[in-house]
Formats: C-alpha cells, sequence, structure tokens
C-alpha cells in the first residue's frame, strides 16, 4: 500500500491542504510528503492538488462524523503549527 515517491501540495490554504489528504485518501497510497506548493523542493515530481471547497468540507465533516470534534481539532492545529509561514495574529490588532 505505500509509494514513498507520491508527493503531494497543495496552494498554502486549510482547505487545499484538505484537498490534498482527500487526495491520498483516494489514492490509497501513503504520501511521501503533503506541502505547499510554495514550499516543495521538487515540484517537477510532485501531484499539485487542486482545491475544492465542496471536498474540503466533505473531508472536515466525515472526520467528526467518523472519529470526535477532537480529531476534527487535531487536523486544524496540525496545519497551523505545521504552516510556518503562517502568523496568527491573536491580539485583534489589525495594524500587525
Amino acid at each position: 500500500m505505500t509509494d514513498q515517491g507520491i508527493r503531494y501540495t497543495y496552494d498554502g490554504t486549510f482547505e487545499g491542504y484538505l484537498c490534498a489528504v482527500l487526495a491520498a485518501l483516494r489514492s490509497g497510497k501513503v504520501p511521501a510528503s503533503i506541502t505547499d506548493r510554495r514550499m516543495e523542493s521538487r515540484p517537477d515530481i510532485a501531484i499539485h492538488v487542486a482545491t475544492s471547497f465542496k471536498d474540503a468540507q466533505y473531508l472536515y465533516s466525515t472526520i467528526s462524523a467518523r472519529s470526535s470534534a477532537e480529531v476534527q481539532q487535531m487536523v486544524s492545529d496540525y496545519f497551523l503549527t505545521d504552516a510556518g509561514n503562517l502568523e496568527i495574529n491573536l491580539s485583534g490588532d489589525q495594524s500587525i
């Protein structure tokens, strides 16, 4: 079931990330990586997954339906902690 050569990229959005995860699940193969395409070191060998809000919503709702809201939150948290180029303004100050 594993094919360590498959690399997926997405557009950097959370919805794009979910679509890349869904593409990997649908392929039945464990990917070598799922990466923001701007950070991919070998874009020539990666499969770029287009963002579909419908597919992203499907996967996000399926996660909570088949597991729990906590697992759904973990998926969001993982995306945010893995995306080093994202800055989150927790202060509410829009001038930052």
